[in-house]
C-alpha cells in the first residue's frame, strides 16, 4: 500500500510472500528505490493492523557503468610554464576525458582522487591537486 495506508499502490516494487511468515521482497530495481510503503495487515479476529511509514531504500546497482575513454593509453598532458599567467592552470576540466559513465543519472561519480603511477598509493604532490566534483576538475 502507499503511505499513509489509504490506498493500494499498483507500481509498488515490494511483494509480500503468503501465510505464516509474509516476508517482504523488495523487486530489484537498476536504478535503486527511495520510497515509504505501508504495510496492513489483519488478524484471524479480523483486528486491521497499520505501520503507516517503511523507508525502502535501494542503492542502485552501479556495476560495470564506468569505463575508461581510452581502449590503450590514455594521450599524455603537457604543459608549457609561461611567465606573468595565473599560478594555477587547469589540466583537465572533466572526468570525462578519461571515463564513460553509462548511468550518470542512477550512478553519478562521488570520488575521484590522484594516485601515483599504477594506482596503489596516493599521489603526493604540492603542484598537482584535484577538485571535488562534479567535474573533478586536475
Amino acid at each position: 500500500m502507499k503511505s499513509g495506508c489509504k490506498e493500494s499502490d499498483p507500481n509498488s516494487v515490494l511483494e509480500i510472500g503468503g501465510a505464516p511468515d509474509f516476508s517482504l521482497f523488495l523487486k530489484t530495481q537498476k536504478a535503486g528505490v527511495n520510497t515509504e510503503v505501508c504495510i496492513q495487515c489483519l488478524s484471524a479476529s479480523d483486528e486491521l493492523m497499520n505501520s503507516p511509514a517503511i523507508q525502502l531504500k535501494q542503492k542502485p546497482n552501479c556495476a560495470n557503468m564506468l569505463h575508461p575513454q581510452y581502449s590503450g593509453p590514455p594521450p599524455a598532458l603537457s604543459m608549457m610554464y609561461k611567465d606573468n599567467v595565473d599560478p594555477i592552470t587547469v589540466v583537465s576540466n572533466t572526468f570525462k576525458q578519461y571515463f564513460i559513465n553509462t548511468n550518470e543519472s542512477a550512478c553519478p561519480i562521488v570520488l575521484c582522487k590522484l594516485m601515483q603511477q599504477g594506482c596503489a598509493d596516493d599521489y603526493i604532490n604540492s603542484y598537482i591537486s584535484i577538485t571535488t566534483g562534479p567535474m573533478f576538475s586536475i
